[in-house]
Formats: structure tokens, sequence, C-alpha cells
């Protein structure tokens, strides 16, 4: 059996800052979708409710809010529409860490108000849906850029590993979220080969960028104010000077699939940019 016209949105918040323009984004261009996956969802009473209120009784959540900055803490969160799916199982895994290098704890620094970071605590969420008697496994993370290519491939192979465990590794699968590997490098190559090698497919591959580092929305407050500033003015000057500030950074992968097609909306309010795919399982 196919069943067509599932929609699936995911969105890096970054925090959930200027959620009422992204709330705004969401009705100009009438999101109404049956799964959201976003990264960088906050914790944040007065943060989180607009978004509880858009989504109404309609949606059921789950969340992994592990990041924890100097003002607030925030990570994953998956909405989907109850009316339409049941709910078999939801799991949170931790990610493998790393020991930072001096140039990522002299950054990492400045996102939590000077303190010495050790790591950030990177997870997955998992969620296994029942769809009209067919399942659908949904993973919603947030790679780390810490540690590079071999970490990032250390975490993607960890949540595939727990995914064989689960015995949801020969199923429907769409594996979606922020994984800081940028598509145009040699690294974003050697990553989808790896992606591509464990039985993935690239459901975002016609979409070029995702994220835009110059973005007036890039470095929230809770920064050091120095540290922001000089981002600031590098990521302009950049752009002035003809570089490519657009990169694909966030990804939606797949398995098993029978159709599917993306999009990458422009809504502001985040350095991010949403990608929605339509898809049939």
């Amino acid at each position: 059996m196919i069943i067509n016209n599932l929609k699936l949105l995911s969105y890096n918040l970054y925090g959930g800052v200027h959620h009422d323009r992204i709330i705004q984004g969401f009705r100009e261009n009438k999101i109404n979708y049956d799964i959201f996956c976003f990264q960088e969802f906050p914790e944040n009473d007065e943060l989180q409710r607009p978004f509880l209120q858009f989504f109404g009784d309609k949606y059921e959540s789950f969340k992994s809010l592990s990041w924890k900055l100097s003002e607030r803490t925030f990570g994953l969160a998956t909405f989907y529409d109850s009316t339409k799916f049941s709910l078999r199982k939801t799991k949170t895994i931790h990610l493998p860490k790393v020991n930072l290098r001096f140039h990522e704890r002299l950054f990492c620094s400045s996102l939590i108000g000077g303190k010495t970071p050790i790591y950030f605590d990177r997870t997955a969420l998992i969620t296994v849906f029942d769809y009209k008697g067919a399942n659908l496994t949904v993973v919603n993370t947030h790679l780390a850029w810490e540690g590079g290519l071999n970490h990032q491939i250390d975490q993607l192979s960890y949540i595939l590993e727990e995914l064989k465990k689960l015995k949801l590794f020969n199923g429907v699968i769409i594996l979606c979220g922020d994984f800081n590997v940028i598509s145009d490098s040699n690294n974003g190559k050697l990553f989808i080969d790896v992606v591509k090698h464990n039985g993935l497919e690239d459901l975002s591959n016609n979409i070029y960028y995702s994220c835009d580092f110059a973005s007036p929305y890039s470095w929230p407050e809770d920064k050091v104010r120095p540290v922001k500033t000089f981002l600031k003015f590098l990521m302009k000057l950049a752009n002035k000077l003809g570089f490519e500030v657009k990169k694909k950074i966030d990804y939606v992968f797949g398995k098993n699939l029978r159709e599917y097609s993306s999009t990458m909306i422009s809504i502001e309010g985040s350095d991010h940019y949403p990608i929605s795919i339509n898809f049939s399982i």
C-alpha cells in the first residue's frame, strides 16, 4: 500500500529567540505539516509558549533539551499530528562525546558566558509512528561541529547502530536535522558517501543552502559580546568580498520511501532555513 502526501519539516530554530518572526513565517507560508523536527527548541516557557500555541491540542510532542548555555537551555523537539499518527515508541540517545581542541574551547567558551566547556551533550530523538498500519521511524538530531568529520561520522554511526539494535533499520526511516557538515566541502562529500554506504538517500539533495552564516539572526544574546561582534564582522566582510556565506548543513535522509520531494522555505527568525519533505511510504 502506498500512502501519499505526508509532510515533514526540519528546522533549527536557533533557540527560538525570534519566535515571533518564525511563527509569522509559518502562518504566511501556510505551514500545516504532519511532523515537525526542531533543533535548538527552547526550554524557556516564554520562548516555548508561542510554538505550543501555534500547534494547539492537535499536536503532541517529545523533547530532548540537553544543551545548557549561560542563559538558556534548548535541544530537540519532535511534534506530530496526533489525529493521524499513533505513537509506538520514543527514545532519546546520547551521542558520543569528544574532548574539545583549543580553538573549540575558545569558541564554546563564548557560548556559555566565558566558562570553560568540556563538551556539549548532543542527542538524537527517535520516534516510531504507526500510520494506517505502516511503520515510520523519524530520527531528529543535531550533530557536533566540534571534533570535525571523524566525530560527526562517529555520531552518525552511533545513531544507525541504535536503529539496528531497536530492529528498526530495515524499515521506513527519516533521519533529519542540523548535521553541521557543509555539503559542498570535501568533508561533506565524504559524509554523504558514508550515509549512502549505509543505505540511506539524501532526500534534500536538490537544496543548495540551508544556513546563512551572515544572517542578522546569528549569534543571539548569550554570546560574550567581543566574540559576537568579531564573528559578525568576519561574516559581513566575507559576504562583501564575494565569499559564499550561505551553505547547506541541514539534511533530510531517508530509507525505503517510495516517493519524495524537498523544498527549502525562506522564513526569517533563525540563521537556518526549514527543509520541507513531501513523501510516500
